[in-house]
């Protein structure tokens, strides 16, 4: 994927002499590591949590004279779409998303390309004016190109649900593989989180969780369940031939241009094997604090937290809620102020997403590996941050609190429907009262 191309001079006179978010020692840092990595300056200093990656390209795009665009799906309009040809737009990595007043707007991954934009007006006869957008948002908006799935989410704009009307056959629908490809698309293009293919006696349903909630996304007549479930056990290393177990798998695809990480889970039910999919975007994660929409006093209470040197920190809610990109989002945060100098792992069931520079354990349950003997372990490999994934039974929340009071920082998630409901429940698990309240 075409990635954005800044030069060090560039970077080092907006983020150290301009904005000052970083040393001139801290910069070069980056630098060595860009170099040593083989990866792009830019793209090293989001990764690192160094600097967020909205800011950045916010003010890179204010210093070149334009403006940024977060850009939506929402936000595309079909009659600029079309002023562009498809294989034009995924070859420059840009995108029109708006037509007014014979002013094509188009988000691209580089607007100081001024023969670019000559180009499109000669093309399309339309004066351009350019926006700065990154380019995983751009290649997502690009999936609009293909009908099915423009069709598709303008039922699910209009009634909440892209079911059609009724069920087609097995000759009229895609091959299984086709049909994988095609679903995996539009739940990048929904940014849904995870895929459910249900089983029912009379249809084969698709819903896609999106911003915490289940929608409809495509009804398939039942005899379209078998091969489809079986591409995808074949792609996540799943025995096919095994449907009264449940079971565990993962690929990684490149859904057009963008990278994804998925987890697979198999559960039989009373009309056949249940899958569902979570979606781990590799190029698009949200792990920046500022990003999650905290209020200004409760960002500065969090970010006054996590530079505490011991304690424990629990993020809570129901699933789906945003507990672990808080968690990642705030692993990152304290990487980047602590400048690395402290020694951050996590335990993981399992390492949902990577980062630079963390020792993430995932755990294995069939090997004796659980959340708490891995914890005990990972005492003693001298860590000063730790995050655990969850902490699920009483051995595992002992552990933690103790790890809490000797001087490390501890941040994992409680399921509970609210912050307050967090003391009863360790309560509840059994640790002493007067613990928690030293942690």
């Amino acid at each position: 994927m075409k990635q954005l191309e800044v030069s060090e001079d560039e970077l080092r006179a907006l983020l150290v002499d301009r904005l000052a978010i970083l040393s001139s020692s801290d910069f070069n840092t980056a630098l060595e590591m860009a170099r040593r990595v083989r990866l792009p300056l830019i793209s090293v200093l989001i990764d690192r949590g160094s600097v967020p990656q909205n800011f950045l390209f916010e003010n890179l795009a204010r210093a070149w004279g334009v403006a940024f665009k977060d850009l939506k799906v929402s936000d595309i309009r079909q009659n600029a779409l079309h002023a562009v040809k498809e294989e034009f737009a995924r070859a420059h990595v840009l995108i029109p998303f708006d037509l007014m007043d014979h002013k094509l707007h188009v988000a691209m991954c580089d607007p100081r390309d001024r023969r670019l934009i000559e180009t499109i007006q000669k093309t399309t006869g339309f004066q351009v004016t350019p926006y700065l957008a990154t380019p995983p948002a751009i290649l997502r908006a690009c999936l609009l190109y293909k009908g099915d799935l423009r069709e598709m989410m303008r039922r699910f704009g209009e009634g909440g649900a892209a079911v059609p009307s009724a069920p087609r056959s097995v000759a009229e629908l895609p091959t299984a593989p086709e049909l994988v490809t095609r679903i995996l698309e539009y739940s990048m293009l929904m940014q849904a989180s995870d895929i459910h293919i249900e089983p029912y006696e009379l249809e084969c349903l698709i819903r896609l969780r999106i911003d915490g909630l289940l929608h409809e996304a495509l009804s398939l007549p039942p005899e379209a369940m078998p091969p489809l479930i079986s591409r995808i056990k074949v792609l996540a290393g799943m025995r096919i031939d095994e449907r009264r177990t449940p079971q565990d798998g993962r690929f990684e695809p490149e859904v057009s241009g963008i990278k994804v990480d998925l987890r697979v889970s198999s559960m039989p039910t009373h009309w056949g094997e249940k899958i569902v999919i979570r979606i781990l975007s590799k190029e698009a994660i949200n792990l920046n604090l500022e990003d999650l929409g905290l209020m200004s006093a409760d960002y500065e209470r969090t970010l006054h937290i996590l530079l505490r040197p011991f304690g424990m920190i629990l993020v809570t809610g129901p699933t789906g809620s945003g507990k672990s990109t808080t968690l990642y989002a705030m692993l990152s945060r304290v990487g980047a102020e602590r400048r690395n100098i402290v020694n951050i792992s996590t335990v993981e069931d399992p390492v949902e997403y990577t980062l630079p520079r963390v020792n993430q354990v995932s755990i294995n349950p069939s090997a004796g590996m659980a959340f708490s003997s891995a914890l005990r372990a990972l005492l003693r490999q001298n860590p000063d941050i730790i995050m655990v994934g969850e902490i699920r039974d009483l051995e595992t929340a002992e552990i933690a609190v103790r790890a809490a009071l000797v001087g490390r920082l501890l941040l994992s998630t409680l399921h509970t429907n609210d912050a307050t409901g967090a003391v009863p429940r360790l309560v509840d698990m059994g640790v002493e009262p007067y613990l928690l309240a030293s942690t």
